[in-house]
């Protein structure tokens, strides 16, 4: 429980923690084809794909009552990995943008260690004057920076937030809102391909 209080606190709503990555040995006498990673399980090799997805969970402005809101994925960004190679990907869905940023290393005792920075930022549609004259986007942006130790098809989550808005107008309801993120890893089997 320490850890969780630990990791939502590490996932600030505007800012990150940074943690560093350390960096993974290569075995040299394997094969140049599959090189198998260092103290890695030999099912490990370069040349094997992974999905990595990270999750926004929860739920956003929910009148406050005596039963809790569901909660379901607002948003997510997935990318296939391979260890010890960065990984990148880029979602674009209207204003909204979501970015995934890290590297992937295979462990001795079967998991993985993920280096990872997801960052979702939002255009609010507004721009503010500056002193050049130029005008500048507001931009709403969470990040989060992390570094996890991850098993294979097991949920882990890197932090979020919840609040709690009371409502200045006896007429409007108070507003509660519960966000996190969750990330999760499995193995990546390419899709089919269509039949012609």
């Amino acid at each position: 429980m320490a850890q969780l209080v630990k990791r939502i606190a590490a996932c600030l709503v505007a800012g990150s923690i940074i943690v560093a990555a350390g960096a993974a040995e290569k075995d040299e006498a394997d094969s140049p084809k599959h090189p198998i990673v260092k103290g890695a399980t030999p099912s490990a090799t370069f040349a094997d794909d992974y999905l990595l997805r990270v999750e926004t969970t929860g739920f956003v402005d929910e009148p406050v009552a005596e039963t809790k809101p569901k909660e379901t994925v607002l948003r997510a960004v997935e990318v296939v990995v391979r260890p010890d190679l960065p990984f990148y990907g880029k979602l674009e869905m209207g204003k909204r943008t979501l970015l995934l940023v890290g590297k992937l290393r295979a462990t001795e005792d079967g998991t993985f260690d993920v280096h990872l920075r997801y960052v979702d930022t939002l255009d609010m549609g507004e721009t503010i004057s500056t002193k050049s004259g130029k005008p500048r986007r507001v931009l709403k942006t969470s990040a989060c920076e992390s570094n996890v130790s991850v098993p294979l098809g097991k949920r882990v989550i890197l932090g979020g937030l919840e609040t709690r808005l009371g409502a200045f107008d006896p007429k409007r309801k108070d507003t509660q809102t519960k966000m996190y993120h969750v990330l999760v890893l499995d193995k990546y089997t390419q899709p089919a391909s269509p039949r012609r």
